[in-house]
């Protein structure tokens, strides 16, 4: 097979339709989370992790579901629930989570395409995550204690977001699925934008 035939296998995979869909949304999103300086106090750091919690909490079912289960190995494992739940307790702010939790939970059901798409979502945060731990580090925060669910994968970042993202892309979806799971994917990162909107006011 030619370089240019891997090539073109690789801008149809589902990863790589995903991140063109999204490409603009996405980057939306992050310049909207910096604005709102989230690593200049705990305080505004906690708001930053309710947004994690509510969106965390809204995608906690694909997890366990056994469709998603069947088809990314170890998915289970790579859920940061707790751990964004943990961050916020570690501060002082187990009320406000527990409150968030009691608000998002149960509140999305999802077809197969448009979880795979939720999945790609918020598995893909944790690729830039790094950048965030650094800046929580310097508000005195590590991955033992508030900065938890911004911590690495056992294996590495960039190791476990191949083995996430070469699990879906062998998923087989007809046309309509795709497409259907391409404005999922929109539509996650418009939730997550949405929160943050929200949550900052």
């Amino acid at each position: 097979m030619s370089s240019l035939d891997m090539e073109t296998i690789k801008e149809n995979t589902l990863t790589a339709q995903f991140k063109a869909e999204t490409s603009s949304i996405h980057d939306g999103l992050d310049k909207a989370i910096m604005t709102k300086r989230p690593f200049s106090s705990i305080e505004r750091y906690a708001l930053f992790l309710q947004v994690q919690l509510a969106f965390h909490i809204t995608v906690a079912p694909l997890y366990h579901d056994k469709r998603f289960q069947d088809c990314i190995a170890g998915l289970a494992g790579m859920q940061r629930l707790d751990a964004v739940y943990d961050d916020l307790c570690d501060l002082s702010f187990k009320q406000q989570a527990d409150e968030i939790r009691k608000q998002y939970a149960d509140k999305h059901t999802f077809s197969f395409e448009q979880g795979l798409a939720w999945l790609y979502v918020v598995e893909g945060s944790n690729l830039g995550a790094e950048y965030l731990l650094k800046a929580a580090k310097r508000i005195d925060l590590s991955e033992t204690f508030g900065a938890r669910h911004l911590a690495p994968a056992e294996q590495g970042r960039g190791a476990a977001w191949q083995q996430f993202s070469n699990s879906i892309n062998k998923t087989e979806l007809d046309d309509l699925q795709r497409k259907n799971a391409l404005i999922a994917a929109q539509q996650a990162f418009s939730f997550v934008r949405e929160l943050v909107d929200k949550t900052f006011a």
